[in-house]
C-alpha cells in the first residue's frame, strides 16, 4: 500500500459476474498520479483501437483522485473514464461530493467495470464485501431516489451513491450519472446504462495512510480558513453575484444574449383563504378573507468531503416540494444558449429526475428551436409541442429521456441527428469535434489530484488568486504521497497524460477513417 492511496483496484466484469480485487504497483501513480490520468493509461492498455466502443471489452472507469479522502481541503473529485460510444474517442467525466473519499475508505483507488449486464443490476460496495445486487425495482427511478432506495435497504445514510436515470437506462447521449447535488455528463450515463448498471454503491470504514501527516495538516489547516473566507471561492452562480465573466463571451454567434434576476430563481405563489369568526358585536359569524403568500426558502447549503464552502443548496417550494440544486446547475452558458427560456426549478428539476445533462440538453433544445424556425421540423415532427419555452423544453426532456417521437432522432446525440433529419440541418446544426492538445494546465492538475476546479483552476481564470495553483498542488501531492513533486514535476505529469490521451485518440481516428474507406 502506498501513501494518500490504498493501492488497490476493483475490476468488475458484469457479464460473467466475476469481481476481483487486485493490488496496483507504485510505478502507475508515479506516472500519473490517478484520477483521469491512470484511468486513461488502464484504456490505453486495455482498450486497444479495434475494439468498437459497444463492445462488451470496453471499460468504464470510476477513478478517484489522489489527494482524496486526505486531510486537504475541497479534494473530492471522481473521474468516470471510458471510450465515447458517439465519437469512439477517449472521454473523461468527473463529479464531486462524497464518492472519491468513500470509494477509498472501502480500500479502492477505482473501479473498473467491463461487460455488459443482461438485466438492471447495481453494485454494492462495503470494504471488503462487494456483490452485484439485482436493480429491477430501480428501474425508472431518478438517481437521487435510486440513492435514497439504496441507502434505506442498507440501513446507513452514509452509503454513497452513484446513478443513472432513466435517460441513462434507455442509452441516451445526454445522459449523466447523478451522485447526491453533482453529476458527470459527456455521455458517460450512456456508458453505464448500456452495461445494464444503474449504480454503484460504496461504504468504507478504513484509514488512509499520509506520507508526512503532520507538515500536510499544517498546511491544510489554514488552507481550510483561506477557503472559508475566499470572496471568489465556490459557485458563484448559486450566490447572488455578477454572473457576466461567465456570459460576456458568449455574446456572439448563436447566443442571443443573458438575462437573468434574482425573481428568476424566487418562487412565489399568492392564495386566498376564507375562515370564520364569531363578533361579539354583531353576535353573528363573519366570513374574513386573508392572502397568504408562499415563498421559495434556502433549507442550507452544504460542501462536499471535507470542503468549507456550500456549494449545494437544498431549497423548499410553494406546496412543500423540496428541491436540491446542484453545483453549477445554474450554467450561465447553458441558459444563454435561449434567452427566452428561464432555466428554473422546474426545468432543473425534470433534467435530475430523467438524470440528464443540463448543458447539453439546452443545446439540443435551442437546435430544435433554430429547426423549427428554418421549417425543416414542423408538427408532424413535433406533436403536441407546446406554444411557451418551458412547456416545450420539458416536452424535449420527456421525449429524449424515453426515446419516443422525436426523442428517438435527437437521442443519440446532435451528430447523429443532422445525419437522419438532413434537408440541411447541419447548416443549423454545425457538429464540432473536440480535439484533445498536449498543452497542460491546472485544469489537468486537479483531474488527477482530485481538486474541486471551483478552489483552483476556474477560479484562476478569474484571475482572483485562488487557494490552489501549481506551486502548493504540487507540495500537498508530495507531503500526502511521499512522491517528491515541484510544480514543473506536476505539469510534466499532466503533458504525459494528455498526450497519452492524444495519441490514443489519434489511434481511434485513424482506425475509423480507415474502416469508413473500405
Amino acid at each position: 500500500m502506498g501513501y494518500a492511496e490504498t493501492g488497490f483496484e476493483l475490476e468488475v466484469d458484469l457479464t460473467s459476474g466475476n469481481i476481483e480485487k487486485s493490488a496496483t504497483g507504485p510505478r502507475q501513480r508515479d506516472l500519473y498520479l490517478g484520477g483521469d490520468g491512470i484511468a486513461a493509461a488502464i484504456l490505453r492498455e486495455r482498450v486497444p483501437p479495434e475494439v468498437e466502443p459497444s463492445s462488451r471489452k470496453n471499460l468504464l472507469i470510476f477513478s478517484a483522485g489522489l489527494l482524496a479522502a486526505t486531510p486537504v481541503p475541497g479534494a473530492s473529485r471522481t473521474c468516470v473514464s471510458s471510450i465515447d460510444p458517439l465519437s469512439s474517442r477517449h472521454v473523461s467525466a468527473n463529479f464531486e461530493g462524497f464518492f472519491a473519499p468513500e470509494l477509498k475508505h472501502a480500500g479502492y483507488d477505482r473501479i473498473i467495470v467491463r461487460g455488459r449486464s443482461e438485466n438492471l443490476v447495481y453494485l454494492l460496495i462495503h470494504d471488503d464485501r462487494v456483490e452485484i445486487r439485482d436493480a429491477a425495482h430501480l428501474q425508472g427511478k431518478s438517481p437521487l431516489e435510486t440513492a435514497a432506495l439504496i441507502q434505506r435497504e442498507q440501513k446507513d445514510s452514509k452509503v454513497q451513491v452513484a446513478a443513472i436515470g432513466p435517460a441513462g437506462e434507455n442509452g441516451v447521449a445526454q445522459a449523466s450519472i447523478g451522485h447526491a447535488n453533482s453529476s458527470a455528463s459527456q455521455g458517460v450515463g450512456k456508458i453505464m446504462g448500456d452495461k445494464g448498471l444503474k449504480a454503484i454503491a460504496v461504504r468504507g470504514t478504513r484509514d488512509i495512510s499520509i506520507a508526512r501527516p503532520a507538515e500536510l495538516f499544517a498546511l491544510c489547516n489554514p488552507l481550510y480558513g483561506e477557503i472559508y473566507d475566499h470572496p471568489s471561492c465556490g459557485d458563484l452562480f448559486l450566490d447572488e453575484r455578477d454572473a457576466a465573466w461567465q456570459t460576456a463571451p458568449l455574446e456572439s454567434g448563436r447566443v442571443k444574449g443573458f438575462r437573468e434576476s434574482d425573481a428568476d430563481w424566487q418562487v412565489r405563489v399568492e392564495r386566498e383563504e376564507i375562515s370564520y369568526q364569531w363578533e361579539n358585536y354583531s353576535q353573528e359569524l363573519e366570513e374574513v378573507r386573508e392572502i397568504i403568500v408562499e415563498q421559495s426558502e434556502l433549507v442550507r447549503g452544504t460542501g462536499c468531503y471535507n470542503c468549507p464552502r456550500d456549494c449545494h443548496r437544498a431549497v423548499t417550494l410553494p406546496g412543500g416540494r423540496r428541491y436540491y440544486l446542484k453545483s453549477y446547475a445554474r450554467l450561465a452558458s447553458a441558459m444563454a444558449a435561449h434567452d427566452e427560456l428561464p432555466l428554473n426549478y422546474e426545468v432543473l428539476f425534470a433534467l435530475q429526475e430523467h438524470g440528464l445533462d443540463e448543458a447539453a440538453m439546452v443545446e439540443l433544445y435551442a437546435g430544435v428551436e433554430k429547426l423549427i424556425e428554418a421549417g425543416i421540423l414542423t408538427g408532424n415532427d413535433l406533436p403536441d409541442y407546446p406554444a411557451e419555452g418551458v412547456g416545450r423544453f420539458l416536452y424535449l426532456v420527456e421525449k429524449v429521456s424515453q426515446r419516443r417521437g422525436i426523442g428517438e432522432l435527437l437521442a443519440d446525440g446532435i451528430g447523429a441527428a443532422v445525419a437522419r433529419i438532413g434537408k440541411g440541418a447541419g447548416k443549423h446544426l454545425p457538429v464540432v469535434n473536440d480535439v484533445q492538445t498536449t498543452d497542460a494546465s491546472p485544469a489537468h492538475a486537479d483531474d488527477i489530484l482530485g481538486i474541486c476546479s471551483l478552489l483552483s483552476s476556474a477560479r484562476a481564470r478569474l484571475d482572483c488568486n485562488p487557494p490552489y495553483h501549481l506551486q502548493n498542488l504540487s507540495r500537498l501531492a508530495s507531503l500526502a504521497s511521499g512522491q517528491e513533486l515541484d510544480s514543473e514535476g506536476l505539469l510534466e505529469i499532466c503533458r504525459r497524460n494528455r498526450q497519452l490521451i492524444r495519441e490514443m485518440d489519434a489511434e481511434r481516428d485513424e482506425r475509423k477513417r480507415s474502416k469508413e474507406a473500405r
